[in-house]
């Protein structure tokens, strides 16, 4: 099994929903620039992003983003 590195830069992710990582959901590694997440929900981890590895994050806005457990805004 190989895990990919995610790499964005910009972008947004707006009125998602899903059961984990309601805006984003990665296994791999994950690099994030400038992107947004606005008002997202999960039902259990993650409302705006989850994460399985590790997490870079640069600049970008989390928002009113939901989760029915830990990490409102991100899980990682």
């Amino acid at each position: 099994l190989s895990t990919y590195r995610v790499t964005l830069n910009g972008g947004r992710f707006q009125d998602n929903t899903g059961l984990t990582g309601g805006g984003l959901y990665a296994e791999g590694p994950l690099t994030l620039t400038g992107t947004q997440f606005l008002s997202n929900t999960a039902d259990m981890v993650g409302g705006g992003v989850r994460v399985d590895d590790a997490a870079t994050f640069s600049g970008g806005l989390f928002q009113n983003n939901t989760s029915g457990g830990s990490g409102g805004g991100v899980f990682v």
